[in-house]
């Protein structure tokens, strides 16, 4: 995954992200914060893989046999199911860490979500 702050190109690799306070939040325990790069402050929104919610419910459907291992009395079928699930878990994980290799982690912010965050006041419809 690219970790790069898209403002100013800096390597956010093994660092942690800055959190900052909305602006009128208090500064210690804020309920609402934004994450900001170290370098240019620039606001930072995670940039989810559209493949990620399909990814969880593949792997929690790979998962289900290790749910049911004590209710299953054929020992082959239980050795089956779970050599399907293992190789369909270490399949899934090595396709979507392909995947998501050239994905950015981090993208610049729109109006919308610096609306969401409360760094821009919402516009307001004028009446004529």
């Amino acid at each position: 995954m690219i970790q790069t702050c898209p403002y100013c190109g800096a390597d956010l690799r093994f660092q942690l992200n800055k959190s900052t306070p909305v602006p009128g939040e208090r500064k210690f325990l804020p309920s609402r914060v934004y994450f900001s790069c170290r370098k240019c402050a620039g606001v930072l929104i995670i940039n989810p893989h559209p493949f990620e919610n399909k990814y969880q419910l593949l792997m929690s459907f790979f998962c289900l046999p290790f749910m049911f291992i004590r209710d299953i009395d054929n020992k082959s079928l239980l050795v089956g199911l779970l050599a399907v699930s293992i190789i369909g878990l270490a399949s899934s994980t090595i396709y979507y860490s392909k995947l998501r290799r050239h994905w950015p982690h981090y993208r610049q912010a729109n109006d919308e979500d610096l609306i969401k965050l409360g760094l821009m006041p919402k516009p307001r419809l004028q009446k004529d």
